[in-house]
């Protein structure tokens, strides 16, 4: 799918004619919001100040816990609200950025009017609102606010460029994953308004030590079965470790399907990440787990959250263990051939690491 002028014309015309006689805009985005989630709402309120008089806010729910994340924020002077302080009776207009109503991952109240949802993640069949713009072709929402700047012919500041130029990167593993065309045009023409400086702060941030701690206890955790990898994480600070440790080992040469887990108070964070393409990565994820909610994703990726109703250490294990059981099977393995092996070996390093 390539850019179509006149689609977003007529899209983003209705989103001014919305704005009309309005006074406040609330930006939702998903809980533990991701990068794309972040500078998709950056740059919504942005153009929202640009050509109206209304006054936009950014909510979101869960945490902000992945350090590039944080940064990214702090550096980009990103303001975002919790959701759980907000008064909507304050708003006139609500909008979804990169989730809908309903989809389990926000806490937006369905007893609330949405006005406008941007997304890219297939569209669920009860969503409603006044201006949808829904394209799961794209890598990333980010790129339908690229495209509206380029539309109005809008100056983009630095800070707004460098957000989307990490979110597009983030989102498609450096143009790797899940890439448009649209995507790769958003991205070359974000890319040399964006500050080069926040950028590289934000990639590559001084990381504390319950990072390493989290990231070899992933490693000992994680048990291989042909070309399918399993990590649990266990209790984790915050839901992003698990997107990040799935996102690493699915590199491994002889992997193409990984799935890592962990839990935060009573929810159980899943993420699946496969190297095949057209391989529907939510459809499975949503039979594994038998639930259409709060689970969900694309043709490479996907993820969600159970909520535990036993959160006791065993009960948690023998959860994950089934999960992954009904993953190798969903690929075709027969359970009673199943035996996962420690991914780490007694010797990690070999002799000869030419190959």
């Amino acid at each position: 799918m390539g850019e179509t002028t006149e689609l977003y014309a007529k899209e983003f015309e209705r989103f001014n004619r919305l704005l009309t006689d309005k006074k406040e805009l609330l930006i939702v985005i998903h809980n533990n919001p991701d990068p794309d989630a972040i500078a998709s709402a950056f740059a919504l309120s942005y153009l929202t100040q640009k050509i109206s008089a209304v006054k936009p806010s950014i909510a979101y729910g869960g945490t902000i816990g992945r350090i590039e994340n944080k940064v990214m924020v702090s550096r980009l002077h990103i303001q975002l609200k919790q959701i759980k302080r907000i008064k909507y009776d304050k708003y006139d207009l609500i909008a979804l950025i990169d989730t809908q109503p309903g989809a389990g991952n926000n806490d937006f109240p369905l007893t609330k009017k949405c006005h406008i949802v941007l997304d890219h993640h297939p569209r669920r069949k009860d969503t409603k609102a006044d201006l949808i713009i829904i394209i799961p072709a794209l890598g990333a929402t980010a790129t339908i606010l690229v495209s509206w700047f380029r539309l109005l012919n809008q100056p983009m500041p630095a800070d707004i460029a460098t957000a989307i130029t990490y979110a597009l990167s983030s989102e498609t593993q450096n143009l790797s994953r899940e890439v448009n065309p649209a995507d790769l045009n958003a991205y070359l023409y974000v890319y040399p308004k964006s500050s080069l400086k926040k950028l590289s702060v934000i990639t590559t941030p001084s990381l504390p030590n319950y990072y390493f701690n989290i990231f070899a206890r992933s490693l000992k955790n994680t048990c291989v079965y042909r070309n399918l990898a399993f990590s649990n994480l266990g209790e984790i600070p915050s839901a992003e470790f698990v997107a990040e440790i799935a996102d690493f080992i699915i590199r491994h040469r002889n992997i193409s399907w990984c799935l890592c887990t962990g839990y935060h108070k009573n929810l159980l964070y899943l993420s699946l990440r496969t190297t095949r393409h057209n391989a529907q990565a939510g459809k499975i994820i949503k039979k594994i787990v038998g639930d259409v909610n709060n689970v969900g994703g694309h043709d490479m990726t996907a993820g969600g959250f159970i909520i535990l109703k036993d959160t006791q250490k065993s009960s948690v294990e023998a959860l994950v263990q089934k999960l992954s059981v009904s993953l190798a099977v969903k690929l075709g393995y027969a359970e009673e051939k199943i035996k996962w092996k420690p991914l780490v070996e007694e010797e990690i390093i070999p002799h000869n690491i030419a190959g």
